[in-house]
């Protein structure tokens, strides 16, 4: 996250691009991401096998190309570099989700759940931060950083034990309650796919198109703290360092809503609870097309973070209920990420370069919308699916 935080003033500063070019880098680097994570989603993906080494060798292959592609002299090579190190990234996060619904114990996986994604997402808070002043400073050092956070994690990686090791081989009959679990889960999971798929869109246009809508109210003097009449000289510089607050705002959201829903289970088999989070994100990005307000800006931002951590969670939880089919599950999931940045950045890219800035975000409400109808479509089927699958079994 420190250098995601980086990247588009990295692009707008030291590549002389614009919004377009980072909302078309980043989708490049999403679509790349989506499609590894497909291929290993395949029936011989080589995942179950390697375990957590997959996410080793994924790391260090972010680390050397996403990290070196500073040294990068056009914006094209820049994309290049960065797409490979995005394509290491795709073989990091389906093992690590598989590796913890290894966990047979269900109760016990969603807690464990809960602490791995809230741990990363308390490093995607505290990145922000470290970027946007890293970068004031000197550009090269986000990635410095980055680079050296990735050696470590690789270590860690190394170490780590196999899943069979520490969890043990998983019981030969499952109990009635896992069987449910999965049933409940396969009606589900393609609403929740989908609803990852919104969420990690918006995020990605957080990331990389509203930072120029940022850049500008901060260049012209525009921007405020509330609504008072004149702008702080703190507003008036450095739109790194304000994006770094929105950023971390939204990681932080993202954070607590892993931390809640790991310690409940009310949202368990609830589409509800993903449509009004998508509703309450479209709303958001509504209100960033208008605001000058930094903390409006900021509630924004948290709103689009609980869209993400609440689809996300939900989305990983129904991948993984299947023990047979959670590495391939969680490839997909991690497509659906991919997608969605993909989707998010190129077309939101293109609309605010040719319709102007904030455009795209005035219509969010109506796009979310649509997905909605889609996403129900794929819940309704899923259930009459099952449905039969029951009647099926009962009947054998």
């Amino acid at each position: 996250m420190v250098s995601f935080t980086a990247m588009p003033f990295f692009i707008f500063n030291q590549m002389n691009g614009q919004e377009d070019t980072s909302g078309t880098i980043a989708g490049i680097q999403a679509v790349a991401y989506g499609a590894v994570c497909l291929m290993l989603a395949g029936p011989r993906s080589p995942l179950p096998r390697l375990g957590l080494r997959a996410s080793a060798i994924g790391t260090a292959l972010f680390g050397i190309f996403f990290c070196g592609a500073v040294f990068a002299k056009t914006a094209f090579w820049y994309s290049v570099w960065t797409t490979v190190g995005m394509c290491g990234m795709a073989m990091v996060w389906p093992a690590l989700h598989a590796w913890i619904g290894a966990d047979t114990n269900l109760r016990r996986r969603n807690r464990r759940m809960s602490r791995f994604n809230l741990s990363w997402s308390l490093g995607f808070s505290v990145g922000p931060f470290l970027g946007g002043v890293l970068y004031v400073i000197d550009y090269r050092l986000p990635f410095l950083v980055t680079f050296l956070f990735t050696l470590a994690t690789f270590i860690i990686l190394v170490v780590a034990p196999e899943e069979r090791r520490y969890f043990g081989a998983a019981p030969a009959e499952r109990s009635e309650e896992h069987l449910q679990h999965d049933r409940d889960s396969e009606v589900h999971l393609y609403a929740a796919w989908g609803a990852n798929l919104v969420a990690n869109a918006l995020v990605v246009v957080a990331r990389s198109v509203f930072p120029k809508r940022l850049e500008e109210l901060v260049n012209t003097g525009q921007l405020r703290f509330f609504f008072e009449s004149t702008a702080h000289p703190f507003l008036t510089a450095d739109a790194a360092t304000k994006f770094m607050w929105l950023a971390a705002a939204m990681a932080a959201a993202n954070a607590l809503t892993f931390f809640a829903m790991g310690r409940s289970r009310w949202w368990h088999y609830r589409f509800s609870m993903l449509a009004g989070m998508q509703v309450v994100a479209g709303l958001a990005f509504w209100a960033l097309a208008y605001t000058h307000s930094l903390a409006v800006m900021l509630v924004c931002c948290a709103a689009v973070g609980i869209a993400w951590g609440g689809s996300f969670f939900a989305a990983v939880f129904y991948s993984v209920a299947n023990p047979a089919l959670k590495h391939r599950r969680a490839s997909v999931n991690e497509a659906g990420v991919g997608l969605g940045g993909f989707l998010g950045g190129i077309l939101f890219s293109y609309f605010a370069r040719h319709y102007g800035l904030v455009t795209p975000f005035i219509y969010t409400p109506a796009a979310i919308g649509a997905a909605l109808l889609l996403q129900y479509a794929l819940l309704r089927y899923s259930s009459r699916r099952q449905r039969i699958l029951d009647a099926a079994r009962l009947s054998s």
